[in-house]
């Protein structure tokens, strides 16, 4: 059993590192539960170390999981263009750790949350968030234009 706390103060620190596990498996319900995710982390964790308006780096949390024994390893929990998951080490111990991590977000309830944000893959723009304890997910096609200036922003961050 682990401890989750967000380690905010570590991410300085933190190198990212590869996919260890998807936050929820790829199914029917992935839209809605994709949408679900950052509120359930905003609810266990609070703020995020950041959130971009690119869906395909949407938010990262890094997260310190402290084991019975006091020793601790960093995961991080984010959001890129195949969903939510859970990154770290490539070892036992990080993999023990981010499964509990993903069962602990889902089981977890979430709280109210507003995003806009760009996926460039399909030429749209992203509304999504949970509004009185229902997710929504609402995408529009954007214009040649809008897609040209996004890509220049994300070029030049």
């Amino acid at each position: 059993m682990y401890k989750f706390e967000n380690a905010n103060a570590a991410k300085d620190f933190y190198m990212p590192s590869s996919n260890i596990c998807p936050i929820y498996d790829f199914d029917e319900n992935f839209q809605k539960n994709w949408v679900m995710v950052l509120g359930q982390l905003k609810n266990l964790f609070g703020k995020p170390n950041y959130v971009t308006n690119n869906l395909e780096n949407q938010f990262s949390y890094i997260i310190k999981a402290t084991n019975e024994n006091g020793d601790y390893l960093l995961l991080e929990a984010y959001c890129a263009g195949t969903g939510p998951a859970i990154g770290g080490l490539n070892d036992n111990a990080s993999k023990l750790a981010a499964d509990e991590l993903a069962m602990y977000i889902c089981q977890a309830p979430t709280v109210d949350y507003d995003y806009e944000g760009y996926y460039l893959d399909t030429m749209s723009k992203v509304h999504q968030g949970i509004k009185n304890g229902v997710p929504f997910w609402e995408e529009t096609e954007i214009s040649p234009k809008e897609f040209e200036e996004f890509s220049e922003e994300i070029i030049y961050i």
